[in-house]
């Protein structure tokens, strides 16, 4: 945020020291005096108050410098050399720089004020030279003042578009950053927190795409089941922090060795559900490979190192079957593989 405050500042303290030069070779002695300290002001707020980030109070005072500014030199020297559009530059300025700076509803109705003021001063300035002559009736050509009403505009409208082009940026960034964070929250939502598998809400859209492809497209699947054998006694012995440790292990573990095209989740407690495309043998094949490399697992703990296994049960897809069907032949596999003697894959 300093940048655009810096940028504003040294903006301001360049157009300063030209009107210095301008008003010091024309001899308007009040004029050249006064940008002489706007110069010295400005550098006062890049090194103190841009450093300090006093954001609010920064902007109020540049505000008051544009104004008071815009006002003695037209009153000093005629309408004509355009010093009064400063002050329409500074109102999209405001409000860019304070909805940017405070919250909201604040940043509005200062800037609401701000530019309700600026307003004013510019009427009753314009009201005040019509009705009197400037205090210094210069000798310059017509050339000379155009000139000078083409740099004021230059300066003015040159606010507008760096101002305009800071305000694209942080819309952009802002919808960067807001679709990082609704990608994260997804990723939050749809992730089990402790293995990083995707947890049963995030599984279940899969799993009916994945009977929907079956249906239209004859994309055959297989669904796996499997817990880690008598998980309890691991939580019991060693600690539910072990036990922890034991179901990333087992997570990854599964990652390390699932393809692309397969999903895997924690389906609940020590319980994992797969989809994996292709047919049962194929299912199977993986499922044999991840009990084996489950089982070579080790562990450290107080008691000693140890091991753990676990039991798979697979099903294919059935043509009319429901996932829940799917589901609970693949279950019914795992619990037949419990009792004749678990560390098992067991298909139909």
């Amino acid at each position: 945020m300093d940048y655009k405050y810096a940028i504003l500042c040294t903006g301001f303290l360049l157009v300063h020291m030209t009107l210095f030069v301008l008003f010091f070779s024309l001899d308007v002695s009040p004029l050249y005096m006064y940008e002489l300290g706007t110069i010295i002001f400005y550098l006062y707020l890049i090194f103190i108050y841009v450093k300090k980030k006093q954001y609010v109070s920064l902007l109020a005072m540049i505000c008051v410098e544009v104004l008071f500014n815009s006002v003695l030199c037209t009153v000093m020297i005629g309408w004509t050399y355009g010093f009064m559009l400063y002050l329409l530059a500074m109102i999209p300025v405001a409000f860019y720089l304070l909805t940017t700076t405070t919250d909201l509803m604040h940043s509005f109705l200062s800037a609401g004020a701000t530019s309700v003021i600026i307003v004013a001063c510019f009427v009753l300035t314009k009201w005040f030279g019509d009705l009197t002559e400037p205090v210094y009736q210069l000798d310059v050509s017509n050339n000379f003042v155009k000139t000078v009403f083409t740099f004021n505009c230059l300066i003015a409208f040159g606010m507008q578009i760096i101002f305009s082009a800071f305000y694209t940026i942080e819309i952009q960034n802002f919808k960067k950053n807001l679709e990082a964070e609704k990608n994260m929250l997804g990723d939050i939502a749809s992730s089990d927190p402790l293995t990083g598998l995707l947890n049963r809400r995030a599984m279940e859209p899969h799993l009916a795409q994945a009977k929907s492809n079956a249906e239209e497209y004859g994309k055959l699947f297989s669904l796996i089941i499997c817990d880690i054998d008598d998980f309890k006694k691991v939580n019991d012995i060693y600690g539910h922090a072990l036990g922890d440790q034991v179901l990333k292990a087992v997570s990854f573990t599964f990652k390390s060795n699932l393809r692309d095209s397969d999903y895997a989740c924690r389906w609940g407690g020590e319980e994992f559900l797969m989809i994996i495309p292709g047919p049962l043998d194929v299912a199977a094949s993986i499922a044999e490979r991840l009990r084996s490399e489950v089982s070579k697992l080790t562990f450290d703990s107080e008691q000693g190192v140890f091991s753990i296994t676990m039991t798979f049960g697979v099903c294919e897809y059935v043509t009319g079957y429901r996932i829940e069907k799917l589901i609970k032949i693949a279950d019914d596999n795992l619990y037949e593989g419990k009792r004749n003697g678990k560390n098992q894959v067991v298909c139909p």
